[in-house]
């Protein structure tokens, strides 16, 4: 038994609930809704999402908690019995109703091949097990289309959950959930395997991203755990507000944001590429059109009152393999070599506030004077911090079938944008010396 009578926050509608008003639903089962009425005395089904689309997924219930019990006031107590309690220093609440005190999933009575979770009394989807044990920071990765999102994720993911690349900043733990690391596999795993460039994300799957994010479990310092939710979504949709707000709305309230700058969208970058570096077949006029500077200045705008200026935010230049080779020759960048993981942290941390200056530096002479505005325009002491990532580390090439591969896989640099959104969490020094 467990007290968890208490407010949360569902990660997938934004709205509060209580914990014990949540019904038990079978995750692992269709929906069948007459057998689990007969076995569990229950009936009815719970739409993902809340929707009332018929082919949408549904989710038979096994339990619903009972209505709450109309209880009597009790008789008023004489005065000798007032003073006896006070006396004794008895406390009139003295432990939690019955109402209050919340069965844990494994002791219902249903069958655990059906992977029972509480449901969302409101939106009606599944909860992680740890709901009630440990936080939820949603980190919002934001960018047009050709940004580098899903390889961003991939490399991400790979660097932090499989290589556990974060330990020496003393976190402990970065583990994918299970369901989330078959995602990982389905989605993600090809391109290490087969080198072969992913798909673009599809913008028909945006209603489904905010239900399916990446969950990953995490320790921080001091024993903090929380549970990473990261979205894989389409730049049509974050380029809309209107679609924003139906299919992104995890980006009111983030716990960090990570906007990936297309350097090939910067014509000064751009005109110095070689035309198979700029992917100039992959719709070169749509992706010219759209000031990427708009994008984050939306986003931040998006951001519920109050959050814009504690909300860690990194500006990170993706693709810097092509910057660097746009740039003069010889020109030393230090976002051009791999980190040495044998360095002491605050060496770490001095490369990445040099970095920090050079992105700067880049965009300025790039005129991308709107991206460097943001931190002006949130004033001074807000967590806005420059990085430049390379989530292949090598132009992909066609191959005879018209695909595109990338013979050596080599990812430059993408954990330190998720380093300098924790850092409040795992390094306060850290997002000082940027």
């Amino acid at each position: 038994m467990a007290l968890i009578r208490k407010q949360v926050i569902c990660p997938y509608c934004d709205r509060k609930i209580y914990l014990g008003d949540c019904p038990i639903v079978a995750t692992n089962r269709g929906s069948d809704a007459g057998q689990f009425g007969a076995q569990f005395g229950v009936g009815g089904d719970i739409p993902l999402g809340g929707a009332d689309d018929a082919t949408a997924q549904r989710y038979p219930v096994l339990w619903r908690p009972p209505p709450p019990t109309v209880k009597s006031e009790p008789p008023p107590k004489s005065l000798f019995g007032r003073i006896v309690d006070a006396l004794a220093n008895v406390d009139e609440d003295e432990g939690p109703e019955e109402d209050e005190i919340i069965t844990p999933i494994s002791s219902f009575d249903s069958a655990w091949s059906d992977l029972p979770a509480r449901a969302c009394t409101e939106c009606g989807t599944p909860l992680p097990d740890e709901i009630g044990d440990r936080q939820i920071w949603k980190i919002g990765i934001v960018g047009t289309t050709g940004a580098g999102k899903t390889h961003f994720l991939a490399a991400l993911l790979k660097e932090a959950a499989h290589n556990q690349g974060l330990r020496r900043w003393g976190i402990g733990e970065f583990d994918l959930v299970e369901t989330s690391s078959e995602l990982f596999r389905d989605r993600y795993e090809p391109f290490w395997h087969d080198h072969r460039v992913l798909d673009p994300t599809n913008p028909a799957d945006a209603p489904e991203v905010v239900f399916r994010p990446l969950i990953v479990r995490v320790t921080l310092l001091r024993g903090t755990r929380v549970l990473l939710y990261f979205y894989d979504i389409d730049g049509e949709t974050l380029i809309n507000r209107g679609q924003r707000a139906r299919h992104a709305s995890y980006l009111r309230r983030p716990h960090g944001l990570i906007f990936l700058i297309d350097p090939v969208m910067i014509d000064s970058i751009r005109k110095r590429l070689p035309p198979d570096e700029t992917g100039e077949a992959d719709k070169p006029t749509y992706r010219r059109s759209i000031r990427q500077g708009d994008l984050v200045n939306a986003c931040i705008s998006d951001l519920e009152p109050g959050r814009a200026r504690k909300t860690p935010i990194a500006i990170t230049l993706s693709k810097s393999d092509l910057v660097i080779t746009a740039a003069t020759r010889g020109h030393p960048f230090t976002f051009a070599r791999q980190p040495d993981t044998g360095d002491p942290i605050e060496a770490t941390a001095a490369e990445m506030a040099q970095i920090n200056r050079e992105v700067r530096e880049v965009l300025g002479a790039a005129g991308e004077l709107d991206l460097l505005a943001v931190a002006d325009r949130l004033g001074p002491g807000a967590p806005v911090t420059f990085h430049a990532v390379a989530p292949i580390g090598y132009s992909p090439r066609p191959d005879a079938d018209g695909d595109r591969i990338a013979p050596t896989i080599k990812p430059l640099r993408c954990l330190d944008p998720l380093m300098a959104v924790l850092s409040p969490w795992v390094r306060d020094q850290l997002r000082a010396s940027l």
